[in-house]
């Protein structure tokens, strides 16, 4: 496998694929909280004078619950369109994750282009 830059970012242990099963994102978040609720899922880098924040998957899971919790009361059903504007921030994760759970529903990325 070729070395890409960021693997060097990387941290031990971490390996460079990992196979992608047939789920879903909510289904796959399910199995995370449920197999390890205290491990951490995702890690952001802010600075490297400050700690580095994280989630586990108990947090994240309870997170997006709450996000898709949030848009269900106010309105969003399957299959509705809507839009996120925070694609590189460590809350992009509520987005597009929570209403996948409904099916057709999709998050709408700030740099999306509609066909013509």
């Amino acid at each position: 496998m070729d070395e890409k830059p960021w693997f060097r970012f990387y941290e031990q242990g971490v390996p460079r694929s990992v196979p992608v099963p047939e789920i879903t994102l909510p289904e796959a978040l399910d199995r995370a909280a449920k197999r390890s609720p205290d491990r951490v899922a995702l890690r952001f880098f802010l600075d490297a004078r400050l700690p580095t924040p994280t989630l586990t998957y108990r947090q994240l899971q309870e997170q997006t619950l709450r996000f898709a919790t949030g848009l269900f009361q106010m309105g969003v059903r399957k299959g509705d369109a809507w839009r996120s504007c925070c694609p590189t921030a460590p809350s992009s994760w509520w987005p597009s994750s929570a209403p996948c759970g409904w099916g057709r529903s999709r998050q709408h990325e700030p740099l999306y282009v509609a066909a013509r």
